[in-house]
């Protein structure tokens, strides 16, 4: 049986890997482009910064409420059909966002109408391509065995972290030609990516007996930390984002168009340590998930206290990179963990469950970042050294169940 189940999850040859990646890859770089260049369109365009705001904040929210709910359709017709829906709306909606910009820069749409079409299709976008995230960390964990759970969700996470940064590093490139030039490129490339996962991405077949028999309640009492994780971990992230810039501003007496390069900077050597740590280190070095959780968060527990004191730049670097290495051990090893600790009739549930937690977090990390910041330089960082050692103390909770697991194996082997 299990010789079957192993058979079963390495199916997963090296073209639909490629392919299935890619997808991930070319929605990330589709959502960075449009967060990073909407405000100055939006102005462009001759809307308020608060309505600006509002767009994307609307979509931040109809992604909370579309992931939780693709992730149990998920469970009922297949990870597939629902990752191949979300990049279907992630190929057309770029291209009629560059119809919607373009006209309303031309003066061919008034600007309340302009506004109305705009929130509209920004929210279809959420509900639409919601499903991407959780389908795809469900489909991980169809695809991958136990010992290789880790290495599934490390390229995953590297996966949605390059195309972060190549959408930053598409809209540096084509903007000085045309910001609406982007949104026609990405609807272009993301169409090609979501034919060729129609064509060559399958679902993991679950034909054994075992597989439906599962019990496909959610297991709460052993997965309620991941989620905690997931939350704590990108609220982390999102709140260095936020106070970076206005650190360094302060810090070293910068302008605001300086500190904000060198915020850029800085925070581009994290994002490229976090995906070298997903890419290469969680390939390459055998330890199981949690081991990786701990090391992250001393190593994140390390960067955030450094950040608190350290006043010299080249230290400072040093935290930003630590922190890149925390973040991309703790987020996939999290993921690994989650999915370990639920069977696969609950794989698409919890990972949209988790999603929200994502949401959360993105919505935390920017608030209370900037009103600690308010209150004292040093909170932000020194509440995010806490939080590590929250996720370290967490991670004992795994270990000692894997420790039970192991113990309880061994006895009835003999």
């Amino acid at each position: 049986m299990q010789k079957t189940q192993a058979q079963t999850k390495n199916n997963f040859s090296t073209l639909p890997k490629i392919v299935f990646l890619f997808g991930l890859f070319m929605n990330a770089v589709g959502h960075s482009y449009l967060i990073i260049s909407f405000p100055n369109l939006a102005r462009e365009m001759g809307f308020s910064d608060s309505h600006g705001g509002m767009i994307l904040g609307l979509g931040a929210l109809g992604f909370l409420l579309a992931a939780p709910i693709w992730g149990f359709i998920s469970e009922k017709i297949g990870r597939r059909p629902v990752l191949v829906i979300g990049l279907l709306a992630a190929s057309i909606v770029p291209f009629i966002y560059g119809q919607l910009f373009s006209m309303r820069l031309e003066d061919s749409l008034s600007l309340s109408l302009a506004f109305s079409l705009i929130i509209f299709i920004r929210v279809l976008q959420a509900l639409s391509t919601g499903g991407i995230l959780p389908s795809a960390q469900a489909f991980i964990a169809d695809q991958t065995t136990d010992k290789k759970r880790i290495n599934g969700m490390g390229l995953l996470a590297a996966a949605f972290g390059l195309g972060t940064i190549a959408g930053s590093s598409l809209l540096w490139a084509i903007s000085s030609l045309s910001i609406i030039l982007g949104f026609y490129i990405i609807a272009s490339f993301t169409g090609i990516t979501t034919l060729l996962n129609m064509l060559l991405v399958k679902d993991a077949a679950l034909s054994t007996k075992q597989n439906f028999k599962q019990e496909s309640t959610i297991p709460w009492s052993k997965i309620w930390p991941c989620f905690l994780i997931t939350t704590l971990g990108v609220t982390c992230y999102t709140l260095l984002n936020h106070v970076t810039g206005l650190h360094l501003q302060d810090l070293f007496k910068l302008e605001a168009e300086q500190a904000s390069k060198e915020a850029g900077k800085l925070l581009t050597f994290t994002a490229i340590t976090m995906i070298l740590m997903q890419a290469i280190i969680l390939q390459k070095v055998k330890f199981p998930p949690v081991r990786f959780m701990q090391i992250g968060a001393l190593l994140a527990l390390f960067g955030f206290f450094s950040l608190s004191y350290f006043k010299d730049y080249q230290l400072i670097i040093i935290s930003m990179i630590s922190l890149g290495g925390a973040l991309g051990l703790v987020l996939p090893a999290n993921l690994a963990l989650l999915s370990l600790n639920s069977n696969g009739k609950v794989q698409g549930k919890v990972a949209g469950i988790n999603a929200m937690g994502q949401g959360f977090g993105f919505a935390l990390g920017p608030i209370m970042g900037g009103n600690l910041y308010q209150i004292n330089t040093s909170y932000p960082y020194l509440l995010s050294a806490l939080i590590a050692l929250v996720i370290f103390s967490l991670s004992f909770k795994f270990q000692m169940r894997e420790e039970t697991d192991h113990q309880s194996a061994k006895t009835q082997q003999t």
